[in-house]
């Protein structure tokens, strides 16, 4: 499954949580044969601490890792909004 960003900001209540928008694309067998569709997944946490915000149900673990490496990463970092002194 390939996985796009959608949009990444703070918090407005808690500065070092971030609100990651993913975009879940399922591959080619997967929409033929099980007529998977995209799905748009709001995800909130920080790093190694991820959650979907009404249900609190943790990310699954490749998902996880994803949204650590867009916290934590240098690759991401023009994603992250700047903290502020």
């Amino acid at each position: 499954m390939r996985v796009e960003i959608i949009k990444v900001n703070a918090d407005r209540l808690d500065p070092e949580c971030l609100v990651v928008t993913l975009r879940h694309i399922p591959g080619r067998v997967a929409r033929l044969v099980l007529g998977a569709r995209d799905r748009v997944v709001t995800y909130k946490g920080r790093v190694s601490a991820w959650y979907v915000p009404p249900s609190f149900r943790p990310a699954d673990t490749d998902t996880s890792q994803f949204l650590d490496n867009i916290a934590s990463s240098r690759e991401f970092a023009h994603l992250r909004p700047a903290r502020r002194l």
